[in-house]
């Protein structure tokens, strides 16, 4: 299983699989703790390359995350919607509990 420490700044990459990248119109990450959404970042806030599209975090986004968050993305092109399986995170304690 993937880990992210709480007050970190990692970051997720995902290539779509179902159309090219210069045909996704809108992208979504979404991160949820218990069947609850606590953070959803856009195609606006990601990186695109021809690796995908990356989205970073920031200390105070992964400060809201505890014990397991399930992240799945969305996404659209033209009239069609894909989404992929969500994938589990384990949380786990950064050594300083804020951000630095």
């Amino acid at each position: 299983m993937n880990e992210i420490a709480r007050w970190t700044t990692p970051s997720i990459t995902y290539l779509p699989e179902a159309v090219e990248i210069a045909n996704v119109d809108e992208i979504y990450l979404v991160a949820k703790q218990r069947g609850k959404e606590v953070l959803r970042k856009s195609k606006d806030e990601a990186i695109i390359d021809e690796n995908g599209f990356t989205w970073f975090f920031s200390q105070e986004d992964t400060s809201r995350f505890h014990d397991l968050i399930s992240i799945q993305i969305d996404y659209t092109s033209g009239t069609a919607r894909y989404t992929i399986q969500p994938r589990q995170y384990k949380i786990t304690e950064s050594a300083i509990d804020e951000v630095i």
